[in-house]
């Protein structure tokens, strides 16, 4: 059931209806207008799969909270929250409602005889920032007016979200970047007190352009953020980096853990695992082997041969290593599969025994026959004794 119809109806929720701001944000990953700014919010919060519920501070977005998917628990986790929440005094709520009823007023001026009047006031607002964001608000109307004067350049505007448009922009074809931006791009990345989105795009933006240096990739690999995260180890896939190999070893062992936390750490190991590919060495087939005898029905398990296979191709002297991992990695049979979980296993079976075929044709270049369409004892001592054939090639070979 989602989780707005579960939780969101109750009666007893009606309490922190007035205490808390609920914000439902849907991507469509239509790429619109509408889809670009929900986008935008899930990268803020490194959100990257559904449904995820946060308790966050609208003035500063600091995640405080993420509640469980229970009724108690999500009660528990606001008043937890609301115990130690610092709420603005009378005087700064009631600066906050009138600017508030203020931009509401210049809205209407714009649009009629006042709007000369509404413009100065504006400028005046724009050029002050305060605790509420209204002066991101009167630059909202400023620029929807056509009236924001003495702009910045785009990458440089103080509000956060028009970087990001501009950078969006630029990676959509619509805009360029001069080069000579390269280093303000840059520290845009490296910087913490930059919002993620912002530095996701920043980082792309020079992926493209092949200026993303190994030390950018570092600062968001390194970030509490799966969509920073993501969009290093992308580039990591593509352009592979020998210095990473610690950093994507550690990712792979620890994703989710107390140093590198992570709304979907398994999406983080199966990034890291791929990325190894390129840069893995004896360390990475150190973290890798365990995982070949990881749940079948998780697809690290089934992506990982295909990693080991290219390092082997790039490392001939860990093959034997590897070709011993797939061996003992080989699933066991499943003759007949009479029942539907039985069906299930060998299905599963298959597709492992199909990775651990491909990856060892890659590691030796010699062709390992991969099963058909069922996977019986006997398809099984086939793969198996193909598996020991290369070995015992590559031990012939060595020994020459």
């Amino acid at each position: 059931m989602p989780i707005e119809e579960q939780l969101l109806p109750s009666k007893k929720l009606q309490p922190y209806y007035t205490r808390v701001t609920w914000l439902y944000v849907c991507r469509t990953f239509k790429k619109d207008a509408h889809d670009r700014e929900a986008e935008r919010t899930h990268d803020r919060f490194g959100i990257s799969s559904w449904p995820q519920m946060l308790v966050f501070d609208p003035r500063t977005d600091a995640q405080l909270a993420t509640p469980p998917r229970h009724l108690a628990g999500f009660l528990a986790t606001f008043d937890r929250v609301l115990a130690a929440w610092r709420a603005p005094d009378a005087a700064q709520q009631r600066s906050g409602v009138a600017l508030a009823k203020e931009l509401a007023r210049l809205r209407q001026g714009l649009a009629g005889d006042g709007r000369a009047r509404a413009i100065r006031r504006l400028h005046e607002l724009a050029a002050k920032p305060d605790a509420f964001g209204g002066w991101l608000e009167a630059r909202e109307l400023l620029r929807d007016a056509g009236a924001l004067q003495g702009a910045p350049a785009p990458l440089h505007d103080p509000d956060h979200r028009q970087v990001a448009l501009a950078l969006e922009a630029a990676l959509r074809g619509e805009a360029g970047v001069d080069p000579r931006e390269h280093t303000h791009l840059l520290a845009l990345v490296r910087s913490s007190a930059a919002p993620p989105e912002v530095r996701q795009r920043a980082f792309a933006v020079l992926d493209k352009a092949k200026a993303a240096t190994s030390d950018a990739i570092t600062a968001l690999l390194t970030a509490p953020n799966d969509c920073l995260r993501y969009a290093a180890l992308q580039s990591l896939a593509t352009r592979p980096d020998p210095h990473q190999c610690a950093a994507l070893v550690d990712l792979v062992q620890h994703a989710g853990g107390a140093g590198h936390p992570s709304r979907n750490p398994n999406v983080v190991r199966i990034r890291a695992v791929q990325a190894l590919a390129g840069c893995g060495d004896v360390t990475a087939i150190d973290a890798l082997i365990p995982l070949l005898t990881g749940s079948p029905n998780n697809s690290l398990t089934r992506l990982v041969p295909a990693t080991l296979g290219t390092i082997a191709k790039r490392l001939p002297e860990l093959r034997p290593r590897i070709l011993g991992a797939f061996l003992k990695a080989v699933p066991a049979a499943v003759d007949p599969p009479q029942t539907r979980a039985a069906q299930t296993q060998e299905r599963l079976a298959l597709a492992m025994a199909r990775a651990l075929a491909a990856a060892a044709s890659t590691a030796t270049g010699a062709r390992v026959p991969a099963p058909g369409r069922r996977w019986s004892e006997q398809v099984r001592t086939s793969l198996v004794g193909s598996l020991k054939a290369q070995i015992e090639t590559g031990a012939k070979g060595a020994g020459r």
